[in-house]
């Protein structure tokens, strides 16, 4: 049976955990990221080597003269450094709390064009052809088949999809909220994107880090609204599975994280 890529990803956005609870609490992507704390934020990405590797996987393809569109473009964490190396850099990016962020780190540069929209506002005729085109965990589309089709219209040279290829705090994550259902991860894309004719490269990269537990308790109760016995039964777990480390007084859990990067490049 052949499925439809597009109609399953649907299906899987749909089921898991995150779809969900923003659909309880009546709120958007973008709300959330306006509401998101700055310092929590900041210090997770710090933490957790975003985007490291898969940042310097796009540099190659980056010239003096490049013009680059970044779709949920974020607090620049792709946009920026682009900035400092190509001749204009376009975000797309429809929460205003992220474009605050994205501002202050971006202090200095006069070469980032701002859309502060969602990606399905935006026509193609605001749009111009980019030599690179990056996406990277933006997916939540009414239509994915036809945002990735105009992600691919906008491609002169190469084209990125960074998504989710994986977590060791998922099985904790499963074991203890009821229900609990990752992102669809990357091969819903990569197969989407086959049944596009696009033949797309993928490569995984794994992160490796310790997040102090104190953090990753703040984090949660923003995201997941833990009570104290859930958070109690995540520490238990990572007691049995010997994922706690103690430096300097401190209780640090050992976390990788997956990303996929997904490239397209014409020619």
């Amino acid at each position: 049976m052949n499925l439809d890529w597009a109609n399953e990803w649907h299906k899987k956005h749909g089921e898991c955990f995150w779809t969900k609870k923003l659909n309880e609490k009546g709120m958007t992507n973008e709300g959330y990221w306006d509401s998101r704390s700055d310092e929590i934020y900041a210090a997770h990405d710090k933490i957790t080597n975003y985007p490291g590797a898969i940042l310097e996987k796009m540099i190659p393809f980056l010239a003096p003269e490049a013009k680059v569109l970044d779709i949920g473009a974020g607090s620049g964490a792709y946009s920026v450094p682009f900035a400092k190396i190509s001749r204009e850099v376009t975000v797309v990016e429809p929460s205003k709390g992220q474009l605050r962020r994205l501002a202050q780190k971006a202090r200095g540069l006069e070469n980032i064009k701002i859309v502060n929209k969602r990606w399905e506002e935006v026509n193609r005729e605001e749009l111009e052809e980019y030599d690179l085109v990056n996406a990277a965990y933006c997916f939540s589309m009414p239509d994915i088949k036809e945002a990735l089709g105009k992600m691919i219209s906008c491609t002169k040279n190469v084209l990125f999809l960074v998504a989710f290829a994986g977590s060791s705090l998922t099985p904790v994550l499963a074991s203890i909220i009821p229900g609990y259902n990752p992102s669809p991860d990357y091969i819903y894309l990569y197969n989407l994107l086959y049944q596009m004719d696009i033949k797309a490269n993928v490569e995984i990269i794994t992160r490796r880090y310790l997040y102090p537990w104190g953090l990753l308790q703040k984090l949660w109760a923003e995201d997941y609204d833990l009570a104290p016995d859930e958070k109690e039964s995540a520490l238990a777990f990572f007691q049995k599975n010997n994922l706690i480390v103690s430096r300097d007084g401190a209780m640090l859990i050992k976390c990788w994280y997956r990303d996929a990067v997904i490239w397209f490049q014409r020619g």
